[in-house]
């Protein structure tokens, strides 16, 4: 088997041109679909590294990085490219064994850096929307972006409207060649095919030094549970993307982020509270007792979700010092989903047997806070 994006985010060794995908596929549930490869793509620990691109009689099918649950259930060309396992299915949902349709494959790096370049713009639009403001908030201010991954994409375009970008990520392996001029050059042909009006100077020098520009973005190699309590009062701006359901111990992580945020300053906060697992089946993690889950996670248990409801992150928040806490739900379950699901988790061993169902019902949003 070989590796398609490297542990470090490069793309090396992709076979070139279209590859025909050979019937039979073995059916997955629902819509979904699969078919082995010999390259690997995603994994938990980087769940939107593969390149692979699917198209059905030529054209491209999607959204790639599909969760398994949403391909099953509602199909219409999603995929996913998971480890040695293609999952996909059908435009229109029908059986590819016998739709007679051609099924094909490629590794295409220009598309994998413009997806994650579109995605990194995707995520600024949701910090600005929430900002309340037009991109002039962000010229001169501190921004702390909490988990940002490798890619530091929104780092990268913030630092061209003008912010200084301190991102917190314990993971962060630095500069990669194989990984980094390829997205900044994609990031510089979005900012000028959308005609965004952004200093690129901060990503052009950032492409001419091979090295992030120390003048707008900082790379702190922590978890923000572990971030120095040096960190006082440094930020104007917090922000995160879907973190905070995967961090260890909330309360310490919430704590050290007030502490780094100045009097008066703002965060806006993605989480999602789902079981990461399969998102068909989003409480499910509920249901295990402690060493259960501890046992079945693995290593993984975090990248699953740290298993806390929305009222226990509103506890830590107004413990950790924030003076106005909002949430804006975007998700909630399903109230068939819950009729199914409620009298399961009654019946559990689980610490959450008793949860109240106004708990269990949203699946995600966003906090809106202030220090």
């Amino acid at each position: 088997m070989h590796n398609a994006p490297s542990q470090d985010g490069g793309v090396e060794s992709l076979p070139s041109g279209r590859q025909l995908l050979e019937r039979p596929f073995h059916h997955n549930g629902g819509n979904c679909w699969t078919v082995s490869l010999d390259f690997s793509g995603d994994d938990p620990l980087d769940p939107a590294r593969s390149p692979l691109v699917l198209f059905e009689d030529g054209v491209e099918l999607g959204p790639p990085h599909s969760s398994h649950g949403e391909i099953r259930m509602a199909g219409a060309g999603r995929y996913s490219h998971w480890e040695s396992t293609l999952y996909f299915s059908a435009s229109d949902n029908s059986n590819p064994n016998e739709n007679g349709r051609c099924y094909e494959i490629e590794y295409s790096r220009t598309r994998y850096f413009d997806y994650h370049a579109d995605y990194a713009a995707g995520i600024l639009g949701f910090y600005m929307s929430h900002l309340g403001a037009n991109w002039d908030v962000l010229r001169g201010a501190e921004v702390l972006e909490i988990g940002p991954g490798r890619q530091l994409g929104p780092a990268l375009l913030m630092a061209g409207l003008g912010a200084h970008v301190s991102c917190v990520e314990k993971y962060h392996r630095g500069w990669n060649p194989d990984w980094h001029p390829f997205l900044i050059e994609a990031l510089l042909r979005l900012i000028r095919r959308r005609g965004w009006v952004i200093d690129e100077r901060p990503l052009i020098l950032s492409l001419e030094t091979a090295s992030f520009d120390q003048d707008a973005i900082q790379i702190l190699p922590y978890s923000i549970e572990d971030l120095p309590d040096s960190f006082r009062e440094c930020w104007d701006i917090s922000l995160s993307h879907s973190v905070l359901e995967h961090v260890q111990d909330a309360r310490i992580a919430l704590r050290k982020l007030c502490n780094a945020m100045k009097k008066g300053a703002v965060g806006v906060h993605r989480i999602d509270f789902r079981d990461h697992r399969d998102f068909a089946d989003p409480l499910g993690f509920l249901l295990l007792d402690d060493a259960t889950f501890e046992e079945v996670t693995g290593s993984y248990k975090y990248t699953h979700g740290n298993r806390l409801r929305l009222r226990d992150q509103m506890i830590a928040l107004a413990e950790a010092g924030f003076t106005r806490i909002e949430f804006l739900t975007e998700m909630t379950a399903d109230p068939d989903y819950l009729a199914r699901f409620i009298p399961l988790l009654r019946a559990s061993g689980s610490k959450f047997a008793q949860i109240s169902e106004d708990d269990l019902r949203p699946l995600s949003g966003v906090f809106l806070l202030r220090k």
